[in-house]
């Protein structure tokens, strides 16, 4: 059986999420990226149209391709995509090990990009990435789709890390004892995969290989989120329903949550 295009485009959690469960939480290690220098370089080459865009695509990808694969290659599970920021998400018995492994590979795939990708007007992309062991919480939102959203401790310390590390260096925390352990996730029936991506990009993302160079205008919707998630996981039911309700209101397309 031919693999669906769509699971490329789905975290792996999300893939094994079962249909009953609206939330889970465990311990391990997650991982914010942030990979700069692009900014400048797309106002540069938008200047000529479809072709600048188009090449900004291809220099985009070839660089988030390489942290994509250093990060898969040594079991992170990759949760969310934000611009040109990446959150990857390590669980199992060496997480915090298999994390820094794949840290240190992203670092060092970002900088052989930049020495066998310098051409006349591009600039060296810079990364910086803070990663942090401890409790993590999972969510599904939404109800027309379901959009997976990870926060919790381990996220804030990790987005922290990132804000204080230098480009081209990793900053890391420990939050909370590491040592606890979670009931594993119930198994069960998953969802198909179509409902764990925006149905305006279903289709283009199963039959186009490439992405495409569109004019268009961009909404984020900014949202508090509860304290303790775990014990008012309601609010956030809450609010991706009521984003998700608009979005089939005005079609509009959902592109994802993340945490800030």
């Amino acid at each position: 059986m031919t693999p669906d295009p769509l699971r490329c485009y789905v975290a792996r959690l999300a893939a094994q999420w079962p249909r009953e469960q609206r939330h889970t939480d465990g311990v391990g290690t997650f991982v914010s990226v942030d990979v700069a220098g692009f900014s400048a370089l797309t106002e540069r080459w938008s200047r000529a149209g479809r072709i600048g865009g188009e090449r900004m695509q291809r220099h985009l990808d070839a660089c988030l391709g390489e942290v994509v694969d250093a990060f898969c290659g040594t079991g992170g599970d990759v949760v969310r995509f934000g611009g040109d920021a990446v959150r990857v998400l390590y669980t199992g018995d060496d997480h915090a090990r298999a994390a820094f492994d794949g840290a240190n590979a992203a670092v060092a795939a970002v900088r052989a990009f930049n020495r066998a990708a310098r051409t006349p007007g591009s600039a060296p992309a810079r990364v910086r990435i803070g990663m942090a062991s401890g409790h993590w919480f999972a969510t599904m939102l939404g109800e027309r789709r379901h959009e997976l959203l990870v926060t919790g401790p381990a996220v804030d310390a990790a987005l922290a890390a990132e804000r204080r590390a230098r480009p081209g260096s990793v900053a890391s925390a420990v939050v909370g004892d590491v040592t606890q352990r979670f009931a594993a996730a119930p198994t069960g029936r998953t969802w198909p995969l179509e409902r764990l991506v925006d149905a305006e990009l279903v289709d283009h993302l199963r039959h186009h290989e490439r992405g495409e160079h569109r004019v268009t205008t961009v909404v984020f919707v900014h949202g508090a989120l509860p304290r303790d998630p775990r014990r008012d996981a309601t609010a956030l039911d809450r609010l991706g329903a009521a984003v998700d309700a608009a979005c089939d209101r005005y079609a509009l397309t959902w592109l994802n949550a993340d945490v800030l």
